[in-house]
């Protein structure tokens, strides 16, 4: 090693901080750094790329041969940096360039020029051609956090060439493609193994495509004072088990049932049993003393031989569910329900009794026909289910998650779980919204958002504040979709084998 040129370690975090930034936050931080705190470009650009370096040399032992894509931008400065290291420890790099790097990008520019000074040799992309020798990795240092329209095709031409390689890939800041405020894919996007990010976490990262395309996430502060960071308000939380799992508190020994909550669940058309069945499952498994399912009749007597612990009624109109409503203290409205003039009226009776309730499924489809709906209902929309509430497309939803639920809280203003990849939960604690970063591709099949509602019910019916529920259940479900992906693979998985884990889950918290 004595040949080899020192360099500081710079690490990135093995945990990740809990704040997220928009991208406009992120520039304000990283110029405030520069402007009041004397950190000049190029510190910051040997921060980074030493960053990346650790983390290359981290991930993939022994490196031979490294090609870095590079743009004209401060990502390619960094790129140019790591360019400079490889060769320092006799890594073989090429640098593929996507145009000429011009003088007014003085920093980016500057550090190219020194690495034609070192002879590292470079191509333009149009000439690029695969190197003899196997790719160790390939790093992406084309395009910055800054891009929110489609890209430009010469660099989609770059993308598709970068994820046609079976080369591993490391992306400096954002995949490039992927839009770092919102997730989504700007027409193609880098697939990374691995993206480090810098300053701030990027709330796109985290949703939509943003997990799916940054691969493994790891986050470098670019040791920036503490006040820059002190400078922002963080737009989203990240939430995740280990974040909340001391939210539970001990039972007493002197307990009984009433101590944990009467919730009614109120579903199950016919053809729909399972779904009320499933929301039972889970609400017993996170801890409900006594579950009452309301149903049509001709799904009553199955219920009760299938889960023998629940209390079944049969409803055959809609103001035999007025005394139920009167006995329990929670209600969990939507599993299965159907969107028949019955399952309208029972929702109308629900929402007049203004207990907490969880409103899942076809009961929001039946939202817009309701006059008003209390303070204490907590809503848990899929993207779907969110595009026909605010009266607009799937793709709109998906393209825009953070805007979707914001949008959605100012049209209910309820505690409101927008589902999907990064579910998004809106508060009514004046809290920014929180991410929860768990879950996996498994848990997308039939059932999971009726479990998700039986938690959600479980923890209300404990007298959990509905803020805290909304976070704490949304990622005990995420966590349990998790573990049994652990324990069997994500697919094949069912709704039904979360069970055990929301156990587990709810006794290890």
């Amino acid at each position: 090693m004595s040949n080899k040129v020192p360099y500081r370690v710079i690490t990135p975090k093995k945990q990740l901080p809990y704040a997220l930034y928009s991208v406009e936050q992120v520039y304000a931080m990283e110029n405030l750094a520069k402007d009041k705190y004397g950190l000049s470009e190029a510190e910051l650009m040997e921060r980074a790329g030493e960053a990346a370096f650790n983390l290359a040399n981290k991930y993939w032992k022994n490196l031979q041969q490294v090609i870095i894509f590079c743009g004209s931008g401060n990502n390619a400065g960094d790129g140019f940096v790591l360019a400079r290291l490889f060769k320092a420890y006799h890594i073989e790099v090429q640098l593929v360039l996507m145009s000429p790097i011009k003088p007014e990008k003085k920093q980016t520019y500057a550090y190219f020029q020194e690495c034609c000074q070192r002879k590292i040799p470079f191509c333009f992309f149009n000439d690029f051609q695969l190197p003899q020798k196997p790719v160790d990795l390939i790093i992406d240092a084309l395009l910055g956090i800054g891009l929110s329209k489609p890209i430009r095709e010469d660099y989609a031409k770059a993308v598709h060439c970068i994820n046609q390689q079976t080369a591993p890939v490391l992306s400096i800041d954002v995949p490039s493609g992927l839009d770092a405020d919102t997730g989504n894919v700007l027409s193609v996007a880098v697939k990374a193994n691995a993206t480090i990010t810098y300053i701030g976490l990027k709330k796109g990262l985290f949703t939509s495509n943003g997990s799916e395309y940054c691969g493994k996430m790891s986050y470098h502060a670019l040791q920036l004072p503490a006040r820059v960071f002190a400078s922002q308000i963080h737009q989203v939380r990240r939430m995740d088990w280990t974040r909340v799992m001391g939210s539970l508190i001990p039972r007493h020994r002197n307990s009984h049932k009433g101590n944990f909550g009467h919730l009614l669940i109120i579903g199950g058309t016919t053809g729909m049993l399972g779904a009320t069945l499933l929301t039972a499952k889970a609400a017993f498994r996170c801890g409900a003393g006594k579950i009452t399912i309301a149903t049509v009749p001709k799904n009553a007597e199955a219920l009760a031989l299938c889960l023998p612990e629940v209390m079944t009624f049969s409803i055959n109109q809609p103001a035999e569910i007025i005394p139920l409503l009167k006995n329990s203290n929670v209600v969990v409205i939507g599993p299965g329900l159907g969107t028949e003039p019955w399952a309208l009226a029972l929702l109308k009776l629900v929402i007049a009794e203004n207990k907490p309730m969880v409103i899942d499924a076809d009961a929001l489809r039946l939202l817009p026909q309701c006059d008003t709906l209390p303070s204490r209902a907590l809503l848990t929309p899929h993207p779907g289910e969110a595009a026909f509430l605010l009266e607009t497309k799937n793709q709109i939803v998906q393209e825009n998650r953070f805007e979707a639920l914001q949008k959605l809280h100012q049209k209910f203003t309820n505690t409101i779980i927008l589902k999907g990849a990064g579910s998004l939960i809106a508060t009514q604690d004046n809290q920014p919204p929180a991410l929860c970063v768990g879950g996996n591709p498994g848990m997308a099949v039939a059932g999971m958002g009726d479990v998700l509602s039986g938690i959600l019910g479980a923890l209300l019916a404990q007298h959990m504040d509905i803020n805290l529920a909304a976070i704490f259940g949304t990622c005990l479900h995420a966590e349990a979709g998790d573990r049994a992906s652990k324990n069997g693979g994500e697919r094949g998985m069912m709704a039904s084998d979360l069970m055990d884990w929301i156990r587990t889950l709810n006794n290890e918290g």
